[in-house]
């Protein structure tokens, strides 16, 4: 009798790893929205500060090039830490620009972190307002590596 008892189940373990595929598969989706929604917003509103270029890109992170703004990487690093917000130097990449890593977060912590940003670059920048260049447009990965 076990062997019919056996086969008898099986269906019903497959059922259940297909109910957890598909709850697997919505959560992911979900996940995937709210990167896309908070990637979106960190680079729209990165890109308004002065002498910072947004590298566009499709993962966990946005990627900043702050060399027009004349303050290096680890400037922003070190100050961004003193505001409570943890964001990553690419230096150590051996980057030809000054480029600056941001991960994706909550909705709340992309707000903290722009909002930091703001006050960061505001104190650190060396520009004179109204420069040209004030506002860079986001520059799409494939152009990277054109001259």
């Amino acid at each position: 009798m076990t062997a019919p008892l056996a086969a008898q189940e099986k269906p019903a373990r497959e059922y259940r790893i297909g109910v957890l595929d598909a709850v697997a598969e919505a959560e992911n989706a979900a996940n995937m929205t709210q990167l896309r929604k908070g990637r979106d917003y960190l680079e729209r509103e990165l890109c308004k500060l002065k002498g910072v270029s947004v590298i566009s890109g499709e993962g966990n992170f946005v990627l900043l090039d702050v060399g027009k703004s004349g303050i290096s990487a680890e400037s922003i690093v070190e100050s961004m830490l003193s505001e409570g917000v943890y964001i990553r130097s690419l230096a150590v990449h051996h980057a030809k620009r000054n480029f600056v890593r941001v991960t994706v977060g909550t909705e709340e912590q992309n707000h903290v972190c722009v909002d930091a940003m703001r006050r960061v670059v505001a104190k650190l920048v060396r520009w004179a307002p109204g420069a040209p260049g004030d506002r860079l447009p986001a520059v799409p990965v494939d152009r990277l590596s054109q001259p």
